[in-house]
């Protein structure tokens, strides 16, 4: 071959190589780009199918929405009738307690226009009568312990006895034979 024709056929020879090699790139780069392409696709179905049941999601919430309000006005209907219900009690209740203290306060008055003695002097709470009640006289089983560990003998305890009297200091509780003389 001549040297003009040799060059001409190196030259297409580098080129078709050159065009051969970047066809191969290109063909590379063409199957990363599908790899991708197909990787988007499945991500995009993903999410379709997530915003189709982020919809079906938020039907349901709209229709609980809906129902809701629908019962909010029974609701506040429901409420302030029983806040009414409460202020209807709470005065009641304070009638009530009116009128306990004046009865309470009517029976001190029968009963010290009757001439009991001490009526005055005592204090009337809503757990004690405004009357004296009896105590029971009770025995102190001297065998038992006090806080302290030790045999439980008081014999200087004083309170009231069955006659409403104030007990003797040296009268024997635990019914001991030796008696204090």
């Amino acid at each position: 071959m001549s040297t003009p024709l040799k060059k001409i056929y190196e030259h297409w020879t580098k080129e078709q190589w050159v065009r051969k090699e970047e066809l191969k790139r290109l063909a590379a780069q063409n199957e990363a780009d599908i790899k991708v392409f197909l990787n988007f696709q499945v991500k995009l179905d993903k999410s379709i199918e997530n915003l189709s049941s982020l919809l079906e999601v938020n039907d349901k919430s709209v229709t609980r929405l809906k129902e809701i309000r629908e019962r909010v006005p029974e609701m506040f209907k429901l409420t302030t009738e029983l806040s009414e219900s409460i202020d209807k009690q709470n005065a009641l209740l304070e009638d009530m307690s009116d009128t306990r203290a004046r009865i309470l306060l009517e029976q001190m008055d029968v009963l010290s226009k009757a001439g009991e003695e001490g009526l005055g002097t005592m204090v009337s709470t809503e757990n004690t009568p405004p009357f004296a009640i009896p105590a029971k006289k009770i025995q102190i089983d001297p065998n038992a312990m006090d806080f302290s560990g030790l045999p439980a003998k008081d014999t200087n305890t004083q309170g009231p006895t069955l006659n409403g009297e104030a007990r003797d200091p040296s009268e024997n509780l635990a019914g001991d034979a030796t008696k204090n003389s």
